[in-house]
């Protein structure tokens, strides 16, 4: 996939500056000298830097918003292509890399508008209850306590969509699927479980096993195997401390029953009973080796039915 800019030799660097200066979240972030733009490529599906990628991503997003937007697709080209020109201000790469980092940017900002409208209107919500305004069903009540970066006229088409019997039934529905979800927790936070991979990776020095990931990201703080070393205090996974990680089944945890609790819910321990099941009938006494190898494909596939990443 091309992406908009590819084949030129640069961009509109007196957009970019003038970019600094607008309203709302993009007057947040500076944006750098051509030169000192910091040089990008994609990993594991996702941006060499995921974390300033995505806040820069949000960020440019909130500073151009300029219509009822519901989702991407309701985005005209001309935006997307200035929201992509944008995010080049910020970042350079490889001419090689251009199709990708497109797509990973487009999946981005797509998965970003959802979230950013559902905390828009819990904000608000919020702000009209504390000015004694009562917040049921009628979303006009709701007209005056507008986000700074997006316009007065903006808003009020937004609750006008909002107010709509079809929207309000979606909403009601996802609410529904929401409040029926069956576990599918994790401690990753923000950040993607490719990301928190790459961080223990550095950290140890190697490839840790999928075994390993489960319970860093499925086990409350105190309990997960990495919580000795790792000392990233803007990271909800942490490091390990390899002596003190038991790798004989159960004794990971040094008795499952006992520390449940430690679990972020009863999916992920019952889950992980089932790997370790799996992995006991498969290798019998070689069971406690071979959980440290990358052969949890099962885990992995929990995992991805987890929402969020963020």
């Amino acid at each position: 996939m091309s992406s908009p800019i590819e084949g030129s030799d640069g961009d509109d660097v007196s957009s970019c500056r003038v970019a600094s200066t607008k309203r709302g979240g993009s007057s947040q972030v500076q944006v750098p000298e051509p030169v000192n733009r910091e040089w990008i490529y994609i990993i594991d599906g996702e941006f060499s830097n995921q974390i300033k990628c995505t806040r820069i991503i949000g960020v440019n997003l909130k500073g151009m918003w300029s219509g009822p937007w519901e989702s991407w697709k309701d985005v005209p080209n001309e935006v997307k292509k200035r929201l992509f020109e944008r995010f080049h201000c910020y970042f350079q790469w490889e001419e090689k890399w251009n199709g990708e980092i497109y797509s990973c940017w487009e999946r981005c900002i797509a998965g970003k508008i959802p979230d950013l409208l559902c905390r828009v209107r819990d904000q608000a919500k919020e702000t009209a209850k504390s000015k004694d305004v009562q917040v049921e069903d009628d979303m006009s009540v709701l007209t005056d306590f507008k986000p700074p970066w997006i316009k007065t006229e903006t808003w009020k088409q937004m609750i006008e969509i909002w107010n709509t019997p079809k929207w309000k039934a979606k909403s009601k529905r996802n609410k529904k699927i929401r409040t029926e979800s069956i576990g599918g927790k994790h401690t990753l936070g923000s950040q993607t479980y490719a990301t928190a991979k790459r961080k223990v990776a550095e950290i140890i020095g190697r490839e840790p096993a999928h075994s390993e990931m489960w319970k860093q990201t499925h086990l409350r703080k105190g309990s997960r195997p990495f919580d000795k070393d790792l000392d990233c205090s803007s990271s909800v996974v942490e490091n390990v401390d390899l002596e003190d990680v038991d790798l004989e089944g159960v004794e990971l945890e040094g008795n499952v029953q006992e520390k449940k609790s430690a679990w972020v819910d009863d999916r992920a321990h019952e889950t992980w009973v089932k790997y370790e099941g799996y992995h006991l009938e498969k290798y019998g006494d070689e069971s406690s080796q071979n959980l440290t190898k990358n052969c949890g494909t099962e885990l992995a596939g929990e995992r991805r039915e987890a929402k969020y990443m963020g």
